[in-house]
C-alpha cells in the first residue's frame, strides 16, 4: 500500500500487487520517494490498485542530504495529516510541487525560509491566511514606529489602540517582521532571494508561523 498526492484526486491510497518481486514493472514505481510519478489507477471497492505509470522526476538533492530528508520528511508527514483523503486542492499540489523543487536546487538557510515560505502559504490555501496588512479588529493599518501585535486565537495583526482596550494576549512584533512575514507570504519561492530577510526577523517571524500553525491546525 502507498499513499500518493495527486493533482486530479487529490490524496489516495493505492494498493500494490507483486511489487516485491524483483522482475515486477510496478517496484520502480512505489519506491519514488520524493518524485513526481505520472500513474495509472483504477479504482476498486476499497483502494485505488496501481497498473502501471513511470516516474517523470527524482528529487535526487533531497535524497542525498540526511538533514534534509528528515526536515522536508517532517513537513510532509504533517501535511499527510492534514490532507483528507480524496479531496482534491490542486493548488495545495502545485504549491507543494514548486516547494520540493526549489528544495532539491537551495543550500544553506535558504532551505528553512523555503520551509516557512511554504509553511505560511499552505495555512493561507486551506483558509488560514494570517491578517498581516491591517488590525484585525478596528481594520486600520497599524501606525509607522508604533506598537504592534500579532494575535494567534484572531489571525492576524493587533493595533496599540485595540490592544489596550481589549488585553488580548498576543505576541509583540516590529515592521520588520511583519515585512518578514509578508514577505513568506506573498513572494513566490523564486522571489525570496530579492531583500533578503535577516536573521532575528526570521527567528521572530518563524515563532509566529509555528504558533499560527500550531493554533489552527496543531
Amino acid at each position: 500500500m502507498i499513499t500518493c498526492y495527486t493533482r486530479e484526486l487529490g490524496k489516495i491510497d493505492i494498493l500494490v500487487r507483486s511489487a516485491q518481486k524483483l522482475n515486477s514493472k510496478l517496484a520502480p514505481l512505489t519506491s519514488g520517494l520524493y518524485a513526481i510519478s505520472s500513474l495509472k489507477v483504477e479504482p476498486g471497492k476499497n483502494y485505488y490498485h496501481l497498473l502501471g505509470g513511470e516516474i517523470k522526476k527524482y528529487f535526487k538533492n533531497i535524497l542525498s542530504n540526511y538533514r534534509d530528508i528528515w526536515r522536508v520528511g517532517r513537513l510532509l508527514k504533517g501535511v499527510d495529516e492534514i490532507i483528507k483523503l480524496e479531496k482534491p486542492h490542486q493548488q495545495v499540489f502545485d504549491l507543494l510541487v514548486k516547494f520540493l523543487e526549489k528544495m532539491n536546487i537551495k543550500s544553506g538557510r535558504d532551505k528553512e525560509v523555503l520551509l516557512y515560505a511554504f509553511l505560511i502559504k499552505f495555512l493561507s490555501l486551506l483558509g488560514y491566511q494570517p491578517e498581516i496588512k491591517k488590525c484585525v479588529f478596528c481594520r486600520r493599518s497599524p501606525k509607522a514606529g508604533g506598537k504592534t501585535w500579532f494575535d494567534v486565537a484572531h489571525g492576524g495583526l493587533v493595533c496599540a489602540n485595540c490592544a489596550e482596550k481589549k488585553h488580548y494576549s498576543s505576541i509583540i512584533i516590529n515592521e520588520a517582521v511583519i515585512d518578514a512575514l509578508k514577505k513568506l507570504l506573498f513572494r513566490r519561492f523564486d522571489q525570496l532571494e530579492r531583500g533578503p530577510i535577516n536573521k532575528p526577523d526570521f527567528r521572530r517571524a518563524k515563532v509566529i508561523i509555528n504558533r499560527f500553525f500550531k493554533w489552527h491546525l496543531g
